[in-house]
């Protein structure tokens, strides 16, 4: 049986549709103010489907984070699920520069200190898969290079490795390496359901 010419155009069209799905499509409408930009070499490669988010303010009555920024960079799966989330806590607002990574969390909120974790996810996003820790014995960089109240956008640099704690025993990597990483995100002060 011969297939009509128009019909496989038509097919093709579809197809090739599909495949060139942006990155864009694939995040979820959940976030407030909308997705920001990221770009990194995640394990040698490039980092797709990712999208970034602030959040602001961190209002815990007497911690030392209050007021400070949270920066979370979301990877999605091809039907808008999160599937891993790199987030630096405790970011000081109006303060440029360089910060020192840590995985304490207690640490991350002081002047020159950021909380930073790696988690991964399976099934819709909400059941956890694996975490992870810092190697401090690998490069650890965020830079924040604009912070803006009025157009309420915070942009940086980061460059971090990770390693699964040894209790997880599944197929997400052993180390998670990410270099030249850059991110310009919208702040929105609602939070990630609101």
């Amino acid at each position: 049986m011969k297939v009509p010419i128009t019909i496989l155009i038509r097919i093709s069209f579809l197809c090739a549709l599909y495949a060139c799905k942006s990155d864009k499509e694939i995040r979820p409408e959940w976030f407030a103010q909308g997705w920001g930009e990221v770009s990194a070499i995640y394990n040698g490669g490039a980092w797709s489907n990712i999208g970034s988010a602030a959040l602001s303010p961190n209002v815990l009555p007497g911690s030392s984070c209050q007021g400070s920024l949270t920066v979370q960079i979301f990877k999605f799966s091809r039907d808008g699920y999160a599937r891993e989330i790199l987030q630096f806590s405790g970011i000081p607002k109006k303060q440029n520069g360089n910060y020192t990574l840590t995985s304490n969390a207690l640490l991350g909120c002081s002047s020159d200190s950021v909380s930073a974790t790696f988690n991964t996810f399976q099934d819709d996003g909400d059941v956890g898969k694996s975490t992870y820790k810092l190697d401090i014995s690998q490069p650890l960089k965020l830079q924040i290079i604009s912070y803006s109240s009025n157009d309420q956008r915070i942009v940086g640099n980061f460059e971090a490795t990770f390693i699964k704690g040894s209790q997880f025993k599944n197929d997400d990597p052993a180390v998670i390496k990410i270099e030249a990483g850059k991110f310009d995100s919208p702040i929105s002060i609602k939070g990630r359901f609101e």
